[in-house]
């Protein structure tokens, strides 16, 4: 299982008010640059791997989604059974610091992650404003996990 180092935390943790006045307003947000920014302090944990990759991208987009409708997440042994991943960047860790991280750096992005298509390099994603429906949705495909 990957391990959360010191630099990723302490890049984590260099969240400042300059960098949450810096986000643009909601409808300028272009989601498939914002989940390569909110996911790249672990992109090096996925090296050239492009399965690794995408692991890192649905854990990040659960992340993202769970983090809109829930205030804290407790679920370590859950996900760790039936983490949302089979790979080992999947670890509780990374996801609890990138809940963490959309709460903190990301608050003011209400956008939910419909679905995302990678292709290449080229990262595709289609998202939507958080509505009561979507909320549902969320918690809905949270049960599925």
């Amino acid at each position: 299982m990957a391990k959360i180092s010191k630099k990723h935390l302490a890049i984590l943790q260099r969240t400042t008010a300059e960098q949450l006045r810096r986000l643009p307003p909601q409808t300028e947000i272009d989601m498939s640059k914002t989940l390569q920014d909110f996911i790249e302090p672990f992109a090096d944990l996925a090296g050239d791997d492009p399965d690794r990759y995408a692991t890192l991208l649905r854990v990040g987009s659960t992340a993202w989604n769970l983090a809109l409708v829930m205030d804290e997440v407790d679920g370590a042994g859950y996900f760790k059974e039936r983490g949302p991943c089979p790979h080992a960047i999947s670890s509780w860790k990374i996801f609890k610091a990138l809940f963490e991280r959309k709460k903190t750096v990301y608050e003011q992005a209400n956008l939910v992650i419909r679905s995302y298509e990678l292709k290449g390099c080229h990262l595709g994603v289609f998202s939507e404003p958080l509505s009561s429906a979507s909320q549902v949705n969320i918690l809905k495909s949270m049960s599925k996990l």
